[in-house]
């Protein structure tokens, strides 16, 4: 039988904000995994109600809790947490959005991944909703640099891969597994975004540095997309999905053939656009948002 002598040590980063209801149901799921050795790091993002006093309530000898000291963002709490687990002397630092329950060998089946080819530096599974179970939200990914955005495979539908374990160019960072050397070697998530985009850029700066990306569709989650953004039309997602996505088109453009990047960049801004005006939460909101995208933080 596996126990922790054994088996490579898995540090997993939950990073919580305003939402220890989700981080608890999260946890829950985790506590039924099968594998012997994991630390769980819950990072609280400087939540503006009682989540820190309630999560501390989940603290014991293999689940830590850590203050951030500011809301600095996604890249910044969990740079946070993988600092702890490098310290740790983790051999992989799992990236799992707090709002995803977990299924038993979801774990097993990433760890696989690292050992499928040479070089793997990231390891991804299949995420399905968890308000409709058999939905596909990502089941492997790419990075389509002509609408600048990562493409989910498989998204609302019901069908998946089924070819097994294979090289893919974007893992979202709603659950993506680092090993110790890569994360040595391309460092944290980048902090110049706030939200969104950054685990796309970090699937750039790995594959830059000579890491594959696996994806297993074997391993399972579930995940309640958006719920900690407000949803995926809410005035806050319009803003950073702006922000970000403009900072990712000056740090990658040598991407883009030159003579293409003032149509990808009128493509983007335009799908923005139509987005806000067929916007259900209000045109008005949705539109200051786009507008305040622009500014300076």
């Amino acid at each position: 039988m596996e126990n922790k002598k054994t088996t490579p040590k898995i540090a997993i980063i939950l990073l919580n904000y305003n939402n220890y209801e989700d981080t608890f149901a999260c946890v829950e799921s985790l506590q039924r995994v099968r594998y012997p050795n994991v630390d769980i790091i819950i990072v609280d993002n400087k939540s503006t109600n009682d989540s820190l006093e309630k999560l501390y309530e989940l603290k014991s000898e293999n689940i830590k809790i850590v203050d951030s000291g500011k809301n600095g963002g996604f890249a910044f709490g969990n740079n946070m947490g993988m600092k702890i687990a490098r310290e740790e002397n983790s051999d992989y630092v799992l990236l799992l959005n707090n709002d995803t329950i977990v299924t038993e060998n979801f774990l097993d089946e990433l760890l696989k991944c690292f050992s499928y080819e040479e070089d793997v530096g990231i390891a991804t599974g299949r995420i399905m909703y968890n308000s409709e179970k058999d939905k596909v939200w990502y089941a492997g990914g790419k990075i389509d640099w002509n609408n600048l955005r990562a493409i989910h495979r498989g998204i609302n539908g019901t069908v998946y891969s089924t070819k097994g374990m294979e090289n893919v160019g974007f893992a979202s960072g709603c659950c993506m597994m680092i090993s110790k050397e890569c994360l040595r070697k391309v460092g944290g998530l980048p902090e110049d975004y706030f939200m969104y985009y950054e685990d796309l850029d970090y699937c750039v700066k790995a594959t830059e540095a000579g890491y594959k990306i696996i994806y297993n569709p074997e391993s399972v989650i579930y995940h309640c997309v958006s719920s900690s953004g407000g949803g995926e039309e809410s005035p806050f997602v319009i803003e950073w999905t702006n922000r970000s996505r403009r900072k990712l088109y000056h740090k990658y453009k040598r991407y883009i053939k030159k003579l293409h990047r003032p149509v990808v960049c009128a493509k983007c801004e335009i799908r923005s656009i139509l987005k806000i005006v067929t916007n259900r939460k209000g045109f008005i909101k949705a539109m200051q948002a786009y507008i305040k995208s622009y500014q300076t933080v």
